[in-house]
């Protein structure tokens, strides 16, 4: 396979489509276009690098991207995230729409803006179903042994989120691996979360019940206001309940809705990809580790297995100019 071809795939893969170095950006050149479909599945899923529900989300993840030689791409996605309904049970479905353009500076250093539209099935819980835009831009750094991604993501929807991660990864490749013509490239990385440590605070706080309320209001506010909630349970509702302590909470120092910019967590992954002719086989392993608590759910080291098949074809132009 030809190394443009694993490059756009490798750079496919991170940045979820991306283009072939040139020179400049809309310049002619003998690059190709490239049409690239795939199907990946994950063992779990999270929400820029949360992972809030106990119960397993596997995805499966469909993808047909057009990369054009102008650097530009576009593409959808289809996304199958299992217990993922507003019960936690069934399946939820999600459908994502992405336009991106790749800015060269150098050889190896680029930027990528994009856009991506979401859409998402009537069933999907409240958690993650909230957001519909996202606007992206990656920097990316490309070396012979060495590549780094810092990421900047500002997330609209039923509230705004912004999310950032910085990536580092050391990587070998193996040409003629098994079979000639053949490419394998093994990476061993660590990625840094950014993000807001209570922006999914509101959200867990109101899906309390009345019982983890209480326990909630004993193991952090103090008995007076415990007793009073349990009062309040017993004479009125929960939603009384909750606006009681939620007033008590914002009329204090407790910081526990006010929004919260920090390092949440890193990743540890060992990514593997394979390529022989028009396909390409990936493989990794990753470990989501917390770095901060929230005192409105427990995080715990995750662990992540994902693995996929895509299939690149080269477009010719149907048109050629005559000489």
């Amino acid at each position: 396979m030809p190394k443009n071809l694993i490059s756009k795939w490798l750079m496919f893969f991170i940045f979820i489509v991306c283009a072939e170095p040139s020179v400049y950006a809309q310049v002619e050149t003998t690059n190709p276009d490239f049409l690239i479909i795939s199907a990946d599945y994950t063992s779990n899923s999270n929400s820029f690098a949360y992972t809030l529900s106990e119960i397993k989300q596997p995805t499966i993840i469909s993808n047909l991207s057009f990369i054009s030689k102008h650097n530009f791409d576009i593409g959808y996605s289809g996304i199958a995230t299992f217990n993922s309904d507003t019960s936690f049970s069934e399946p939820a479905f999600e459908h994502n729409i992405f336009l991106g353009y790749t800015f060269y500076l150098k050889e190896k250093i680029s930027i990528y803006p994009s856009y991506t539209r979401l859409f998402h099935s009537k069933n999907y819980n409240d958690l993650t179903g909230q957001f519909s835009d996202i606007f992206q831009t990656d920097f990316s750094y490309f070396g012979e042994h060495f590549s780094s991604f810092l990421n900047f993501s500002y997330i609209l929807g039923d509230k705004n989120i912004f999310y950032a991660s910085w990536q580092n990864a050391l990587e070998v490749g193996i040409e003629d691996f098994l079979k000639e013509k053949s490419h394998l490239n093994i990476q061993a990385g660590i990625n840094f979360n950014f993000n807001n440590l209570h922006f999914y605070s509101e959200y867990l706080f109101y899906s309390l019940s009345e019982d983890e309320l209480l326990n909630w209001t004993q193991d952090n506010l103090s008995l007076i206001i415990y007793n009073r909630t349990r009062t309040i349970l017993q004479g009125f509702s929960l939603q009384a309940a909750q606006y009681y302590v939620r007033n008590v909470i914002e009329n204090t120092d407790l910081d526990y809705f006010d929004p919260k910019y920090t390092l949440t967590s890193m990743d540890l992954f060992l990514p593997v990809y394979y390529s022989l002719g028009n396909y390409m086989f990936n493989s990794s392993i990753s470990l989501n580790i917390p770095l901060e608590e929230n005192t409105f759910y427990d995080e715990s080291t995750t662990f992540y297995f994902s693995t996929g098949l895509s299939l690149a074809f080269v477009l010719k132009p149907i048109f050629h100019k005559s000489r």
